[in-house]
C-alpha cells in the first residue's frame, strides 16, 4: 500500500504499531488486501481488545492480532491516505470523449506520413490487466 498515490499522511502511519500487524501478522500487502479488513465489521462487534465476535476471534486466533479493531482502525486511516486516482472507490470516468472517426482516418494519414497524431483518450478494453503494460 506504500507507494505514489497516497498522501504524505502515509509515512506517519508506515511504521505503526499497528500497521506492522497487518503487514506481518494479516500479510496485508496492497490496497485490495487493505479494502478488505475496511468493511463493516460483523454484528456484536465491539472495539475492544476482548472482543468475541467471529471476525475479531479469527483474527486473534489465526493471525495472532492482539487488538484486531485497532488493526481495522489503522486499515481504514492508510485507506484515507489513498489519494482519488488510486483509491479503488473512486468511480472511473466514462463520459471520456471518443476522436471522430475524421479524427481517427487523419491519425491512420499522419502514422502514414510520420505527421502528427491527435491524442485518443479512449482505451480500449482490455481482455486481461497484463495488456495494459
Amino acid at each position: 500500500w506504500f507507494h505514489i498515490g497516497t498522501s504524505q499522511n502515509l509515512m506517519k502511519l508506515n511504521n505503526y504499531y499497528y500497521a506492522n500487524c497487518l503487514r506481518d501478522n494479516h500479510k496485508l500487502h496492497t490496497v485490495g488486501d487493505l479494502e478488505v479488513i475496511t468493511h463493516p465489521t460483523l454484528q456484536g462487534h465491539i472495539n475492544k481488545k476482548e472482543c468475541k465476535c467471529a471476525r475479531c476471534s479469527n483474527d486473534c486466533t489465526q493471525y495472532k492480532c492482539n487488538k484486531p479493531y485497532r488493526c481495522q482502525k489503522t486499515a481504514i486511516e492508510i485507506m484515507a491516505c489513498i489519494l482519488p486516482k488510486w483509491h479503488p472507490s473512486t468511480e472511473v470516468q466514462k463520459n471520456i470523449p471518443d476522436l471522430i472517426p475524421d479524427q481517427h482516418t487523419a491519425n491512420i494519414k499522419a502514422i502514414k506520413d510520420n505527421g502528427d497524431i491527435l491524442f485518443d483518450p479512449a482505451l480500449p478494453p482490455l481482455s486481461i490487466l497484463e495488456d495494459g503494460f
